[in-house]
């Protein structure tokens, strides 16, 4: 499972969280966690940049084999599947809905880019580009509250297990190409890639700020607070130094509690410092990439939601 990597909504603040276990039924994997809708709602998990890009222009699209093992309602959430076809982070990938519970062949045509959960207008489906079926560089799955019309408003949150049990291609022409070609299997035994895709200078430089400044700990305990201070209307001080302070003393002992509660302290105020030149610098970056979209004649990408 070090192909693989998580993708939880708390880089945008939320508080799901997933995890991909090998099963003893091998290959399956196993895909379990849980979903809150508080400050996001979704989760997923995909492959790391494959080293070498994936050539599936003469298969038709994908087949999902998986089962929901943890309820009986996988229509009460929005089940995707991704595919990457840029060797970078970018966050604009191709996107298709499943349904668990049954094998399931995605043609590519199925596929549409999307930036967030919004699909970019005015781009063919994946079907129509052929050249970029021949650089597949990851794919994944995605559950989410987030539908094509928006929030589901029956959306099921808590604990999922969803079972993977193959993952591969399919053509339609029996005749050109070998059977569905299943590829979890490598996937699962596959070494951990430290090559990511390809970062800018600026996002190299920015990877140490970043990592300060997005730390699922502190941002988790962030959005622990903010719960109190909705639900029970705890103040920030309440809630950092009399409830969480407390939670630390039953759990390490008092002397303890009060060290690790002023290095929480003093790493939520050192990425209160560094998140004032991050976002200037992103602001600015995007005001730059707004410009030359528009002397290109491009028309301007769609907001995340």
């Amino acid at each position: 499972v070090s192909a693989f990597e998580r993708v939880d909504d708390v880089v945008m603040g939320g508080v799901s969280s997933s995890k991909l276990i090998a099963s003893k039924d091998m290959p399956k994997l196993v895909w379990t966690g849980q979903v809150r809708v508080d400050g996001g709602g979704f989760t997923g998990v995909r492959t790391r940049r494959f080293n070498s890009p994936l050539d599936l222009s003469s298969y038709d699209g994908l087949v999902f084999d998986t089962n929901l093992e943890s309820d009986d309602e996988p229509e009460r959430r929005t089940w995707k599947v991704t595919v990457r076809t840029q060797d970078s982070r970018c966050e604009m990938v191709y996107q298709a809905p499943f349904m668990p519970n049954t094998p399931t062949e995605i043609p590519w045509s199925a596929f549409r880019l999307v930036r967030g959960p919004v699909a970019v207008p005015n781009v063919p489906p994946l079907g129509d580009e052929p050249e970029k079926l021949k650089e597949i560089y990851g794919v994944g799955i995605i559950m989410s509250r987030f539908g094509a019309a928006g929030p589901m408003e029956n959306f099921r949150d808590g604990y999922f297990r969803l079972a993977i049990n193959d993952v591969g291609c399919y053509s339609n022409d029996s005749s050109s190409t070998s059977p569905p070609t299943a590829f979890i299997s490598d996937l699962a035994s596959a070494e951990d890639s430290t090559n990511r895709g390809n970062r800018t200078f600026v996002g190299v430089l920015l990877a140490p700020l970043l990592k300060v400044l997005f730390n699922e700990k502190r941002r988790r305990r962030a959005q622990a607070r903010r719960l109190l201070k909705r639900r029970y209307g705890m103040s920030e001080l309440k809630a950092r130094f009399v409830f969480g302070h407390k939670l630390k003393t039953n759990r390490l002992g008092a002397p303890s509690a009060v060290t690790q509660g002023v290095a929480e302290l003093a790493a939520d105020l050192l990425a209160i410092l560094v998140a004032i030149p991050v976002r200037l610098l992103f602001k600015t970056q995007g005001v730059v990439f707004r410009a030359i979209r528009k002397l290109r004649g491009e028309k301007p990408l769609p907001k995340m939601a």
